[in-house]
């Protein structure tokens, strides 16, 4: 599916994943919910498949297609950002999502992540301002 909407996006598709968060998404389709241990660990093993699978694909992608992972937990989930994802979406203000940054761009300097705020909801004002999403581009 996500080489079609590649296709027909000419090229725009940004695929957004993680280990989901919301009991009620589970249990609509039916998977045990679990932990936030063992949805992450879930997660880990599927992305060397999905990434498998992407890279055998024919036709192949217009592109290499950007993979979003979601979330914020600095020992697993920002581990499987520096070793899978082009692009991460975490919640917090710009200067903590940079500094959190250095633990997916292991090894480079703080200024490698850039940090981009997104829109903020409707009815959100300043108050909501330092949870808004923040989104980290890795360089190319």
């Amino acid at each position: 599916m996500a080489r079609t909407v590649d296709h027909i996006s000419d090229g725009r598709l940004i695929l957004g994943i993680g280990s989901g968060w919301f009991q009620r998404d589970y249990d609509e389709y039916g998977y045990e919910f679990g932990t936030v241990g063992s949805r992450l660990d879930a997660l880990a093993e599927s992305l060397p498949r999905i990434e498998s699978r992407l890279a055998k694909l024919n036709p192949a992608p217009t592109r290499h297609i950007p993979l979003l992972i979601g979330g914020g937990g600095e020992k697993k989930t920002l581990r499987l950002v520096a070793k899978h994802a082009d692009i991460w979406h975490g919640f917090g203000s710009g200067d903590e999502i940079a500094t959190n940054a250095r633990c997916w761009t292991v090894g480079a300097p703080r200024s490698a992540a850039i940090p981009r705020r997104s829109s903020a909801p409707p009815g959100w004002g300043r108050a909501h301002r330092r949870t808004w999403p923040m989104t980290c581009w890795r360089p190319a």
